[in-house]
């Protein structure tokens, strides 16, 4: 297989982010509960105008939907831009940028029939050059493109409107990686991606189909979109998800950047923001009694992981050490200290989330939950850990990654380790956790994925800290060489039991996320992340 090597910095990993994950080509839509003045909008005629507020807790690193594929980047680049093919609400791809497609008896030739008259901002027509263009984009800046452009042949097209793709063999993965949803390969004008080549988008590149176009973006604080008068709706009501009818009702909507839970709820009371995400779960009982805001927890949002740097000592080449670690975690009260009640969180060791029918499974787990500090303390004596200082690396932007890292380093110093942690803002964190000499581990959590092909850790750089993962590149070759369900379900259940027989990284667990809106936003509805496209402001 050739190179692995994510080629720019793919910042994918927020936490409190807000998913809800299901199989990768189809399943029941992920359970949500809205605990409190839960509305039925059916009743309501939409009304168009006024300007929405959204306080999220980060600001996006890139508008690069591919390139990086941050929650804080894909919730409003996906306002923005537009994919050949998408998921729906039930997490089946459908068309959205391509009118119909066409694939050959031997599945090794796929013919898209783009959709013809859609308007990017620019003023320009979407034709099959600024798909080739935007294809190279995400081939040069994706992992996930880069290897699917492995499959591929070549691609011509006969006329403006017509690609054809030709694999080298069969590549049943094809439509699920143009779907991807984190690394998105989204199109944009031709001129755009020429410009933009190998590199992530800047802001004069911003420029998609969508139904919000770019307006301005004070790095840090703000970013505002606009309603896009000449957007090209597709026509299908029931789609959902990120294809189908979309409509732009607000004139406006403003990501604002709020970093502390408080700040936002009162926001929201008092009108300042029309929607709050990432609210610290130890406000929601108050919440939960207040008729002026509405609550939704979010049945799965992210996993939390801690990472070890194999590239320096004293992690790398010692097993020991690692599953000492491993034995000396108390998953449970981990959780605890990071989201509070057990309504956030979930004990689980797969590398995907239940609610995935097609991927979920617990097989190759069984050393994920293995809390024993007396055999931590063991393996710590077998090591060749000589007392030195183990750094831990977080961002003190997001309360849980702090909490974890805390709860972390207090039982490993129970079984002997030296554990000093640092702290750093947004940005500054990924900045130190590019560079092995500034670590020894790592507290963070991730969106999920919908593909084993997709796993941001699975990457031989920081990702995984530098491990060897040539045993796993096998296994996503295998999984994607098949069809057949049963037979992909047990290889994950092969790459859960790998990751976890290296000790690649420890998986602490699954957790929900909360947010909160006001009592006039109507339509909308909880899906992978926030959408606002179909909603409006009843006053």
């Amino acid at each position: 297989m050739c190179s692995k090597k994510i080629k720019n910095l793919i910042m994918i990993f927020i936490s409190i982010s807000i998913l809800l994950i299901l199989a990768a080509c189809g399943g029941d839509a992920n359970p949500q509960t809205t605990d409190n003045n839960e509305n039925d909008d059916t009743d309501d005629e939409p009304v168009e105008g006024g300007d929405l507020v959204v306080a999220t807790p980060a600001s996006p690193p890139s508008m690069d939907w591919g390139g990086q594929g941050a929650t804080e980047t894909k919730m409003i680049a996906w306002h923005i831009f537009e994919q050949l093919f998408s998921f729906d609400e039930d997490y089946e791809i459908k068309p959205m940028l391509v009118d119909d497609y066409d694939i050959s008896d031997d599945e090794k030739t796929y013919t898209l029939n783009l959709r013809e008259d859609v308007n990017f901002h620019d003023g320009s027509v979407m034709d099959a050059d600024d798909v080739l263009a935007s294809l190279d984009h995400w081939k040069n800046t994706t992992q996930i493109g880069e290897e699917t452009f492995e499959h591929i042949k070549e691609i011509n097209d006969p006329d403006e409107y017509t690609l054809e793709i030709e694999l080298e063999d069969k590549y049943p993965a094809l439509l699920d990686n143009f779907a991807n949803l984190n690394h998105a390969l989204f199109i944009m004008p031709e001129e755009k991606a020429e410009e933009a080549g190998g590199s992530l988008i800047d802001q004069e590149q911003i420029v998609g189909t969508g139904p919000y176009e770019f307006d301005s973006w004070d790095v840090g604080e703000q970013l505002k979109v606009n309603k896009f008068d000449d957007y090209t709706s597709r026509d299908e009501e029931d789609w959902g998800g990120l294809t189908g009818e979309k409509t732009p009702y607000h004139d406006s909507i403003t990501f604002k950047v709020v970093t502390d839970s408080q700040v936002e709820m009162n926001g929201v009371k008092t009108g300042e923001y029309n929607f709050a995400m990432d609210i610290t779960p130890d406000l929601y009982e108050t919440l939960e009694q207040d008729d002026s805001v509405k609550t939704e927890i979010q049945e799965m949002t992210t996993f939390s992981t801690l990472l070890f740097n194999h590239a320096e000592e004293p992690f790398k080449d010692d097993k020991d050490l690692l599953h000492a670690v491993n034995h000396a975690l108390n998953k449970e009260e981990i959780l605890s200290a990071a989201y509070g009640s057990s309504e956030f969180f979930e004990l689980d060791g797969s590398l995907f989330e239940e609610h995935m029918t097609d991927l979920y499974t617990d097989e190759g787990t069984d050393s994920y939950d293995v809390y024993d500090p007396e055999k931590a303390k063991e393996l710590v004596e077998k090591s060749d850990y000589d007392g030195e200082t183990i750094k831990l690396i977080t961002t003190n932007d997001y309360d849980d990654y702090e909490k974890i890292a805390q709860a972390s380093q207090q039982q490993m110093e129970e079984i002997g380790l030296n554990v000093e942690i640092e702290t750093f803002e947004w940005g500054t964190f990924f900045d130190k956790w590019e560079e092995q000499e500034n670590w020894d581990m790592v507290a963070i959590t991730w969106p999920w994925y919908y593909s084993p092909l997709a796993v941001p850790i699975i990457a031989e750089d920081e990702h995984a800290g530098w491990h060897d993962l040539s045993n796993l590149f096998d296994l996503q070759d295998e999984w994607a060489g098949t069809e057949d369900v049963d037979e992909q379900k047990e290889i994950i259940g092969e790459l859960n039991e790998e990751i976890y027989d290296d000790m690649i990284w420890d998986k602490i667990g699954n957790a929900k996320g909360l947010h909160i809106s006001d009592n006039n936003l109507k339509g909308y509805e909880d899906w992978d992340n926030v959408r606002f496209w179909n909603t409006w402001s009843s006053e």
